[in-house]
């Protein structure tokens, strides 16, 4: 028996063209995992003279993903019964499932209004896995009678809080240094560029590019790693449960020197200096790996006094300068020839698709001129 079971809502840059990443459907099979715990604990609290489950409780039915349907992404996730004749009424596994959904979902709802929720700390440990693939501006919405449940990391990290879990673990990117290599015990040190320093093993696929990325530390050969990171109480992280990717970085990685700038305080220039805000750091970054032509050279990124930033670029006997005011995005570009004294400005909006298109275009032909 096969009937649309829930219509969770995903929000976020990722879902807008209503197609879902793999790396997030995990998260829904922890979901079903949660389900089936608290329908088995349901059961039992209804009928607690019995010691067991009825036969083949909870693997005859399972959730699947039936369609992505547009708004943002909606999942339609179906409930199907695996048994070989379909009942006309729900079975008791069905009823179960729906109880236990409802009471996730309130759940959520509860912690998001910052009430008390009645579910089992033990069963709140569920959302170590369900909600970890999410990214900081994402979410996943369920309906209510009277308005949404949403879980985001907000309200999951409030969940595992309440769980009283001492570590949880997290999806995440980090890029940074190694400044350590034990090839014996396959370990490495991560420091990252904030001077935090973690401890991880690797498998034996990624030595090659660690030990590269060692051998160059002193001259600051930047990494990324991508995978499962396991954090403490404190939201420090600890260490890498399982590592999915670890990648060498351009020296001159946008991200990467953003996060460095964004750790200068106000007063950073001899007492006077602007901190970058960033969010608006944020803002650029995404426009500019929208639309910056990524066959181009990566510029110099300094900060400038008022909490802007400024681009340089060195291209054939061109030295351009990008002053770039972060809160509009707006900037004026200074090129000078070192040849010939020949200068080009320009104004651009680097919030605008074709403003980037002209810049692109600017610099390539600098790149093509004979040297």
């Amino acid at each position: 028996m096969d009937n649309v079971f829930l219509r969770p809502k995903l929000v976020g840059k990722r879902f807008a063209a209503h197609t879902v990443p793999l790396d997030l459907l995990k998260d829904f099979s922890a979901f079903e995992e949660m389900l089936l715990e608290i329908a088995k604990r349901n059961y039992f609290a209804e009928f607690p003279d019995r010691k067991r489950l009825p036969k083949g409780f909870g693997k005859n039915i399972s959730i699947n993903l039936a369609a992505v349907d547009e708004g943002s992404a909606i999942l339609a996730l179906t409930l199907s019964s695996h048994l070989a004749t379909a009942a006309l009424v729900p079975s008791i596994e069905e009823v179960y499932f729906n109880q236990a959904k409802d009471t996730v979902i309130e759940t959520i709802a509860l912690v998001e209004q910052g009430k008390d929720v009645l579910l089992d700390p033990v069963l709140l440990r569920y959302f170590d896995r369900f909600g970890r693939s999410l990214r900081d501006d994402e979410s996943i919405e369920f309906s209510l009678s009277e308005g949404k449940a949403t879980l985001n990391h907000k309200t999951r990290k409030k969940l595992l809080e309440i769980s009283k879990v001492k570590s949880w673990s997290e999806d995440l990117t980090l890029k940074g240094y190694v400044s350590a290599v034990d090839k014996n015990n396959q370990t490495f040190d991560l420091e990252l560029i904030s001077t935090y320093k973690i401890k991880s093993s690797y498998l034996e696929q990624y030595q090659n590019t660690i030990l590269e990325a060692f051998d160059g530390y002193e001259n600051k050969a930047l990494i990324e790693v991508k995978g499962v990171a396991i954090l403490d109480r404190a939201n420090s992280i600890k260490t890498f449960e399982t590592l999915e990717q670890v990648t060498l970085l351009d020296p001159l990685d946008i991200d990467a020197r953003l996060e460095e700038l964004s750790l200068l305080n106000n007063g950073w220039l001899n007492g006077k200096g602007k901190a970058l805000d960033k969010d608006e750091a944020k803002r650029f970054s995404e426009s500019f790996y929208s639309f910056y032509d990524d066959s181009l050279p990566l510029p110099y990124l300094y900060p400038t006094a008022e909490g802007g930033l400024q681009a340089e670029w060195l291209i054939k006997d061109w030295d351009i300068s990008l002053e770039i005011e972060l809160s509009n995005l707006s900037a004026e570009l200074h090129a000078l020839n070192l040849q010939s004294d020949e200068e080009k400005e320009l104004n651009l909006n680097l919030a605008e698709h074709n403003d980037w298109q002209t810049l692109n275009e600017m610099l390539e032909g600098f790149n093509k001129e004979q040297a």
